[in-house]
This record gives C-alpha cells, structure tokens and sequence, in this order.
C-alpha cells in the first residue's frame, strides 16, 4: 500500500430544488429534501444529506470546489443605479446601495449584482441586485460544511446564471421544474421581474391547462406579446413537448423551443465553471475564503497593534486615569478631618455617661437572678448613691435569708440588711423588707468577668424562677 499516494481533488456540481438535492461530479446522488414551515431545510435533512454525500465520495479524494445553484425562491429584485466608476468601486459602493433598496442591512443579506459591470446608460450604470436572507443561504451551505470546500453560490435559472447576460434575450425565462416553476422577465439584456409559480410537470395532471393560464397571467405583465423562453429538466421535456402546440394556440405570446436544461449537467461540461456563472457575494467561495482570511488578518493585526500601544501608554496615562479618583479620597479626607473635633468631643461625652452611669440594670439583675423560686418583689427603690431597698414576699420564711446570703455572694452588694421580716396570720407567707448597697465603682471593676452570672439559689435551681413585680 502507498501511504504517500497524494489524495485526488474533485469538483461537485449541486442543485436545490423544493424537494431534491443533485449532486453531479464524481458522484451522482438525487437526494430528497426536507423543509420546516418557513421552507427552511430541517436540521435532520442536513445532517443527513451530509452523511449521504461523504459516503458516496471516492476513496483517495478531497472535494476542492462545489459549485451549487440553489432555487429563486425567497430571492427579491431591485434595481439600482450608479455613477460611472471603476469596477472595484463598484464593488464598494454597491453593499452601501443595498441598504437603502432593502429593510435589512448588506451584512443580513447575500447578493448577485446582475450585470457586474452594470449597464451604461447616460445616468450612469444600471444594476439588478436579486437579494436573498443570508441565513437561508447559511442553511443550504451546512449541507456541504462537512466537506471544508469552498462553495460559489448561484441561481439555477438559465438567465440569471450565465455571467454573459448580453447573450440573455428579452422576455420572460421559464424554468419548468418537478413541483414549481420559476420565472424571470429581462428587459434590455438586464432581469426586472423575478417570482415563482405553484406549478410542476408532476403535480398537474391537467398541465397544458394550468400551464396556458400561468402563461396568459404572464403576458398581463406587458404591454406587447411577449416571447417566452421555457427550460426543464430531461423529463419535463418529455412531458411538455407535445403541450406545446395547444399552449401557443391558447394565447398571443411567442414561445420558443423547450429546451432541456440541468445546472449540475451543464456546468459539469464548462471548462471554466467560476468564468461562466453568477455568484452570489458569500463568505464561501474561494474568493470569498481569501477575502475572509484577509480580512481575519487585518482584524488581529489592528488588535495587537492596539495592544501594544496600549502596553506603551498605560504607565504614562496611569496618574491622569487615577487623578479624579485621588483627589474626591483626599477630599473626603480633610471632610473626615474637619469633623474630627466634632466626634471626639460627642466620643468624650458618651464616655463620660458611661463612666457616672449608675449600674441600675445589673443591680436588678443580679436580684432577678438570686431571688429565690417563689420570692415576689412588690416594690424596689434605687438612686444614685447605691442604697437599694425592696419590699417582698416569699412562701418560706427560710428564702429571705437565703436571698440575702445569695445577694452578699454575687459581689455586687455590701452590706445586705434585713430590716423586717413579718408572717401573715395565716403562716402561709412572709412579708419582708431588705436594704441593701451596692459596692463602688474600684470593688465592682475587680470582679471577675463573670460576676454576672451571680450564683442562683438552691431553691431557684429546683423550682424554676421567681416572680417580679416592683416599681424602680
């Protein structure tokens, strides 16, 4: 086996229609089409159509060209004009024309500037640009992605792809296909009308009639008979040719000859495919590829020419970038300055409530904490100076000394004094009173830090919490 045998390159020559995929060249395949409702090919039919075509491929070939011609269906017709230039301007000027013909943008849009000199009137030059949505093209050109080639796009209409349109005749050109027929009007060697008829040699089975009646809504369209040139492929040809003479005797227009016509067949039999036809302005052709690639390296060159002044600048332009910035944080600094006497003066006023705050709430909650389970305070008295008296009563007689030991134990109070200590008639419960101070500020300070967490009572412990009831 010779691994060094350098693979052969092919040419494919394709056609879409409303329902099959021909691809001629090395390989002949007739493949069925599938389209959503917007006439779209499916994303199944492309991925199957593409499987089909690596299939059938030789072995030891590369594909290096395709040329495909794709149905005028979806296709729109403007005419243009403009001023006598050069042929490069012309294609300069044209994508900048094409936006005021069309609601869409050149970039959204593929196109076949028809002739591509333009026609030489005394105005300038004349043009018919025949436009189709880029994406409807991109959908076709997923068929052959596979293959890496680059694709010339044109239209499978006999006048509209041949680049000679000189040669073109005036009239209407009829294309006669399997489901539908597509038609375009040429005056003065340039097209100005271009639609599609619902009407092929195998859906009709009256198609004399049917034909007749497209062609006599064709001749309305002019003021004089018209001549119409009619193409089909090799079996419409025989399906159509004996209609003829019942067809030209049902209107005023002339009809040529039917002539066969096949865009895979004929182009196959050119010895220069790319001099001979349309192609439509795509990102897919070999022209097109360089175009691309041009245009990628003239992008990437700008972005790092970009960069690296930027890398030069940045160190020169970092004090003018950072200056807004440093001057509102110096700002805020000297604001922040002049309300500095300010808050040390509201900091030193608060500090000096903290310190002279006398300590009501750890006084009551050091007695919340030892009262003993079941002890009721009713009336609590404090100021200031740190004498504490309360009034209360208790179940046992045994809880006010167990409360006055619990308050002299916690550390907060000295001396705890009971002053009164009296039993109801009943014996049920006691009545006392207790005076009590708290220590001063230097004795509290050398308690340890959990000295609130005074030590509860024996009784609180076993029974749960006394009750609280007073007045301050």
């Amino acid at each position: 086996m010779n691994f060094f045998r350098k693979n052969e390159r092919i040419t494919l020559f394709a056609q879409f229609t409303s329902q099959t995929l021909k691809v001629r060249g090395s390989v002949t395949l007739d493949l069925p089409l599938e389209r959503d409702t917007q006439g779209n090919l499916t994303d199944a039919c492309i991925d199957s159509c593409s499987e089909d075509i690596l299939a059938k491929l030789p072995p030891q070939t590369v594909v290096g060209k395709i040329y495909c011609a794709i149905p005028s269906r979806g296709v729109s017709l403007r005419a243009l004009q403009l001023p006598k230039v050069s042929q490069e301007q012309i294609q300069q000027l044209v994508p900048f024309q094409i936006e005021k013909c069309f609601p869409l943008s050149a970039d959204e849009l593929t196109w076949i500037a028809c002739p591509p000199e333009g026609s030489a009137t005394e105005d300038g030059l004349d043009f018919s640009i025949l436009a189709l949505r880029r994406r409807t093209l991109d959908r076709y050109h997923n068929v052959f992605e596979k293959l890496n080639a680059p694709v010339r796009w044109s239209l499978s209409l006999p006048g509209l792809t041949n680049v000679e349109n000189r040669t073109v005749d005036d009239g209407f050109h009829l294309r006669i296909g399997s489901h539908e027929t597509e038609w375009v009007r040429f005056e003065n060697k340039r097209p100005v009308q271009l639609g599609v008829i619902s009407l092929g040699y195998q859906q009709e089975s009256n198609l004399g009639t049917s034909l007749a009646k497209e062609l006599q809504a064709l001749q309305n369209l002019t003021q004089e008979p018209p001549t119409i040139h009619l193409t089909s492929g090799a079996a419409g040809v025989e399906k159509i040719n004996p209609l003829l003479p019942s067809i030209t005797q049902s209107g005023s227009f002339h009809l040529t000859e039917l002539k066969a016509f096949d865009f895979p067949e004929w182009l196959s039999l050119q010895e220069a495919p790319e001099k001979v036809i349309h192609g439509f302005h795509y990102i897919t052709g070999e022209a097109g590829v360089v175009r691309s690639a041009k245009r990628e390296m003239y992008l990437w060159s700008g972005v790092a020419l970009g960069l690296f002044l930027l890398v030069l600048i940045m160190p020169l332009a970092r004090p003018f970038l950072k200056y807004s910035g440093l001057e509102r944080d110096y700002n805020n600094l000297l604001e922040q300055k002049e309300n500095l006497p300010n808050i040390k003066r509201e900091l030193e006023f608060l500090q000096l409530l903290e310190a002279n705050r006398a300590p009501y709430l750890d006084a009551i909650h050091v007695l919340s904490r030892t009262s003993p389970s079941g002890t009721q305070i009713n009336q609590l008295n404090m100021n200031r100076r740190g004498n504490v008296s309360f009034e209360g009563e208790s179940r046992d007689p045994d809880h006010v000394e167990e409360l006055r030991s619990s308050l002299i134990e916690s550390g907060f109070f000295y001396p705890v004094v009971v002053d009164e200590q009296t039993p109801d008639e009943r014996g049920r419960k006691v009545t006392f009173r207790i005076t009590a101070k708290w220590k001063s500020d230097s004795q509290r300070k050398a308690l340890p830090k959990d000295w609130m967490k005074a030590p509860e009572s024996s009784s609180r412990r076993s029974s749960g919490r006394g009750s609280w009831r007073g007045r301050r």
